[in-house]
């Protein structure tokens, strides 16, 4: 029975006789019908869509397709579904084929969507901000301390309150870059400009090496960096200090130093030759071997995977302090770099005369050194610093201990000649002497 379907009809029309399904279809368009399932305890209403039923041809089986509920399509609708089903029977097409077909591409299209959505959801993780800290983590990871937390103020203070840092990392260009850097140059900081350039390269060059190196934190893999943005900023170069003090402002130095924790750490720091020192304050009392008087520090500068285990053998003076501070707690020094920087300038501004600091300190410590007759070798294995050639990682295994002890012994002497007054001694013969 073919019947003229309306809105009524289609409201009205209920399940009739014994069949699980009865049906009702229309004069026009051609295949669209209602069909109604028969209630059930599962589905006491039972349910009513609108279907279309055609053929490709007399000999073939009919289609029947589900168009929707009734209660979700209106009956305008389905008559327009009908007649695009039945537009492609007479293209010689099976419309089941066409509606699986366009299903696959819409479940494509909202995959891709997905996809794309989480990509700029992603995107707005992977920041120049983010990058700046995995890369500061990365440091941490590799026992570089304080790297990270130099790298990380640098850009706390520089990079984070720009409106790049919120930008992907990959997004970011070398003007942008260019603009972070002559900001802080232009500001009169021309030494951080530089050293804040130096730490973007490196950042991204982690990053960009991440994926092809098995030791690199896989959390600056998923950056996507295939290129260094800062690598092309001029470097800048860092004015070479050249401050260090007088005898006369050393004698003054030492006079100032007492005997509280701070200052402790100081006096070590000064008859050990002007160690790094962060690396001072870092000492453990296991650290310390008061058999030997020889203290072992930790540098983890430069490239290095591992931090270079760096040995002292102390000289009587530095030897009485760390016997008298050595108690079996933790750490070596109660104080710590900050403390010792603030102290130095506290000194620097009471002596009165130019301004000095920790650097400073250092210079004038491998000045004097170099005065003394020590050898460059002997100061660079004292000191730390320009050990990183082929001869020194690969086949130079001698320890140097006995020359850096004779050049501390010596450097005591040297000092408690400038405290007494009398500087006219040779050195140099009371490093013959203790050799």
């Amino acid at each position: 029975m073919r019947v003229n379907l309306t809105t009524e009809r289609v409201a009205n029309y209920t399940h009739k006789g014994d069949r699980s399904q009865s049906f009702l279809w229309a004069v026009e368009p051609s295949g669209l019908g209602i069909r109604v399932t028969k209630p059930s305890p599962r589905n006491p209403k039972g349910s009513k869509a609108y279907i279309w039923q055609g053929r490709l041809d007399k000999n073939t089986p009919p289609i029947r397709i589900t168009i929707g509920n009734t209660n979700v399509w209106s009956l305008d609708q389905a008559k327009a579904q009908a007649r695009s089903f039945q537009t492609e029977v007479d293209k010689g097409r099976d419309p089941r084929e066409v509606k699986a077909q366009s299903i696959a591409s819409d479940i494509a299209i909202r995959e891709s969507r997905a996809i794309a959505k989480k990509e700029k959801e992603l995107q707005g993780k992977l920041t120049l901000r983010a990058l700046c800290v995995a890369y500061c983590e990365g440091l941490k990871a590799k026992g570089k301390i304080k790297s990270a937390t130099d790298t990380m103020s640098a850009f706390r203070v520089h990079v984070f309150p720009t409106d790049f840092a919120g930008k992907p990392a990959k997004e970011i260009t070398s003007k942008d870059i260019s603009q972070i850097i002559r900001k802080v140059f232009e500001s009169g900081k021309e030494r951080t400009a530089g050293i804040l350039r130096n730490y973007l390269v490196a950042a991204y060059n982690s990053a960009r090496k991440a994926p092809f190196d098995p030791k690199a934190i896989s959390t600056l893999i998923p950056f996507d960096i295939t290129s260094n943005p800062a690598e092309i900023i001029a470097t800048i170069p860092v004015k070479r200090g050249e401050r260090h003090l007088s005898v006369a402002e050393l004698k003054a130095y030492l006079s100032s130093l007492g005997n509280s924790p701070v200052d402790l750490l100081l006096k070590v720091h000064l008859y050990s030759g002007g160690q790094r020192i962060a690396q001072l304050a870092r000492a453990t009392v296991k650290d310390y071997q008061p058999d030997t008087a020889t203290l072992r520090l930790f540098d983890p500068k430069g490239k290095r995977a591992e931090p270079r285990e760096h040995f002292i053998p102390l000289a009587s003076k530095a030897e009485e302090i760390l016997n008298s501070i050595c108690q079996g707690e933790e750490k070596l020094f109660k104080s710590n770099e900050r403390e010792a920087g603030a102290r130095v300038a506290e000194i620097s501004k009471a002596i009165g005369k130019d301004s000095f600091d920790m650097r400073d300190l250092r210079r004038t410590c491998e000045t004097m050194l170099v005065s003394m007759g020590i050898t460059k070798e002997i100061r660079a294995q004292l000191l730390s610093h320009g050990l990183g050639g082929v001869q020194d990682a690969h086949y130079d295994r001698h320890n140097y201990l006995n020359e850096k002890r004779n050049a501390l012994v010596a450097w005591e002497s040297k000092l408690d000649e400038i405290i007494s007054g009398n500087t006219n001694k040779s050195n140099v013969t009371s490093i013959k002497q203790v050799a």
